[in-house]
């Protein structure tokens, strides 16, 4: 009867529409950190694939202990048995990569959409906030590129060649692009909010400003009782797959992947620390334009000073999300509780450069 496969993605991730129908996530090189425009440092990401499901055969965890290491060890001594321990326990019989460079296929038996026709983003509210949880789960929330600065609208065509050789991309995976929806919606003090977007040193916003996507999923119903997830490296030397199958084959059961690139503080215990109105890291997310603003004309998501809980806000989804997700040690927070990056939306151009 099959089962339903629910893809996560989360964290330093854009988004680009094709014209088939399909939507690629590009997850951003960022392991070597970043110097953000202010002086201040971004420090390194992690791109991983995680799953949880039933079973699990082929490279299945042959880099298990660095990505327990990853998400269970937080500033703190520990032996490597008990991280190994937590991984276990999260992933079930499922399977996690560090990911290098890698593009990413899905092979399973899917009622697909009908190839070769575009599908447009479908529209959300007139206004800056969601109207229903229906409408927040509209992929309109996703940042546009577009929007904040015209000119960097373009996808850099080296994100989306056979083989990229900038260097931009840690891993790659393209869907149909009907699967996806907004998870989760950026939030402050446990509000979600407009977020106006500036450069951070001292520039006027500019005028799109609206709730802004955190996680986004993308929900695949498999006809059959396996699906496969194989990972070949851009430079076509390598390639390693995971075959999954759920608990139970009864068209209800869930396989959970994740793709996370987020830094490795991001994960275990609530930081107690101050929220920052302030999202960083949204400056990284111009190095995949194929016109880059100057590092200090970059804008980035900011609260505006009229904004406040009280004022114009909208109540965080009362869900509590999933429960694999809160295994590896995300609860369901906003990012401006803990430094968590947003998704973003490019358009893909011309892909010939």
């Amino acid at each position: 009867m099959g089962f339903i496969l629910k893809i996560y993605f989360i964290g330093l991730i854009a988004f680009v529409p094709g014209e088939q129908g399909e939507m690629t996530a590009l997850m951003l090189d960022a392991r070597d950190g970043y110097a953000v425009s202010d002086g201040s440092w971004i420090e390194s990401h992690e791109p991983m694939l995680l799953v949880r499901s039933g079973s699990c055969s082929g490279s299945c965890r042959d880099q298990a202990q660095d990505i327990a290491d990853v998400l269970f060890n937080h500033g703190k001594v520990s032996a490597p048995e008990e991280s190994l321990r937590q991984l276990e326990s999260a992933l079930k019989g499922g399977g996690a990569w560090l990911l290098d460079g890698s593009q990413l296929i899905l092979e399973a038996k899917t009622a697909e959409a009908t190839p070769g026709t575009a599908t447009p983003i479908p529209t959300k509210s007139s206004g800056a906030l969601p109207t229903s949880l229906e409408d927040a789960g509209n992929l309109a929330w996703v940042a546009e590129i577009g929007r904040i600065d015209a000119e960097s609208a373009v996808v850099d065509p080296d994100a989306l060649a056979e083989r990229p050789e900038k260097k931009l991309v840690a891993g790659r995976m393209t869907l149909p692009a009907s699967r996806f929806a907004t998870h989760r919606l950026v939030a402050f003090e446990n509000r979600v909010v407009p977020l106006a977007f500036k450069p951070l040193r001292g520039a006027e916003p500019v005028t799109y400003s609206q709730a802004l996507a955190d996680w986004v999923v993308a929900e695949i119903p498999v006809e059959d009782c396996s699906a496969r997830i194989s990972a070949k490296s851009f430079d076509g030397k390598q390639t390693k797959v995971l075959n999954l199958a759920p608990e139970r084959c009864d068209g209800q059961d869930v396989v959970e992947l994740v793709l996370v690139n987020l830094p490795k503080s991001s994960f275990g215990p609530p930081q107690k620390k101050q929220a920052e109105p302030v999202g960083k890291h949204f400056e990284i997310f111009y190095e995949l334009a194929k016109v880059r603003p100057p590092n200090h004309m970059r804008p980035v998501p900011v609260l505006a000073h009229e904004t406040s809980a009280e004022k114009a806000s909208y109540p965080l989804r009362q869900s509590t999300g999933s429960d694999f997700i809160r295994a590896i040690g995300l609860p369901w927070r906003g990012i401006y509780s803990r430094p968590i990056c947003p998704v973003v939306r490019f358009q893909a151009g011309d892909t010939t450069g």
